[in-house]
């Protein structure tokens, strides 16, 4: 009997110190719980610091913009996927093309993103209206509200049978046609383009062979054009490359002081590796 009792003497000390544990877990639990739900850890806007400073381009606050879109200040500082869930919300705006990083600081979290960049607006048509969609140098397309009527002067036309973009804001265009010029749109906007006088990028097709070939019109004189030639990238083997082109047209305008340099139709040639050809065009 006495070892019995020495037993259940035993057996209730190792409950009662489990009991004692057990309370002493769950006080603790609820502070750490008081302590994470306090503002100390809440993430607030001005803890977050996103780098660069955004483009003035941008019209809304890209930063408030995704706080507000994915509720970020819910979250805490010491959640353990903060930084992730930080770099798939910003991800998701329109108009960053990517997260270079996501870092927690003393001060609250870092963000360094890659802004896209406009550089043409895409001739289309809805309900038989003309209207023009922005699109950046990879042919994703931007948010037409940050935009005004105004704006739209400050870059390259693309014309390219109206044809619409498949996707939504933040999405690729989804034609090669369209991706093209906007690659080629991203070389122009290097140069004094507006100065030159040039307007608009015609994609057009080659009834011989149908390969896609892109032309570049004047504004005040749409008759006088440059023949591109091929995609940025994808010249023929005869065809100069696009570095080339670029500096050949701008030396050309420099030494002529204009592109207008006829009062006929004329095609500034800019394919061939022998330099510019100019081309007089006959009248249909």
């Amino acid at each position: 009997m006495g070892i019995r009792v020495c037993r259940q003497g035993r057996t209730m000390d190792i409950v009662l110190i489990a009991v004692v544990v057990i309370g002493a877990l769950a006080i603790w639990g609820i502070g750490q719980s008081r302590l994470r739900h306090s503002d100390k850890f809440a993430l607030r806007t001005e803890r977050i610091q996103l780098s660069p400073e955004q483009p003035s381009w941008i019209r809304g606050d890209v930063l408030r913009d995704v706080i507000k879109q994915h509720n970020l200040e819910e979250l805490f500082l010491d959640d353990s996927n903060l930084t992730k869930q930080l770099a798939d919300a910003f991800t998701l705006h329109s108009w960053i093309n990517s997260v270079e990083l996501v870092e927690k600081n003393p001060s609250g979290v870092a963000v360094v993103v890659n802004f896209r960049k406009p550089v043409a607006m895409v001739e289309v048509k809805y309900d038989d209206r003309p209207h023009v969609l922005p699109i950046d140098a990879e042919g994703t397309v931007l948010p037409p509200a940050d935009f005004t009527a105004d704006d739209i002067s400050n870059y390259l036309r693309i014309a390219a049978d109206h044809l619409r973009p498949s996707g939504l804001v933040g999405d690729p265009w989804g034609d090669s046609k369209v991706v093209g010029a906007a690659k080629l749109a991203g070389l122009f906007d290097g140069i004094p383009w507006k100065e030159m006088g040039l307007y608009r990028i015609e994609v057009t097709m080659n009834p011989r062979d149908s390969t896609v070939v892109y032309y570049v019109i004047l504004k005040e004189r749409p008759e006088i054009r440059v023949l591109w030639g091929s995609e940025p990238g994808k010249e023929t083997i005869d065809e100069q490359i696009a570095p080339e082109k670029l500096a050949e047209l701008t030396a050309f305008y420099h030494a002529n002081k204009t592109l207008q340099i006829s009062s006929e139709p004329t095609e500034i040639d800019l394919r061939s590796r022998d330099g510019v050809k100019v081309i007089p065009l006959k009248e249909d």
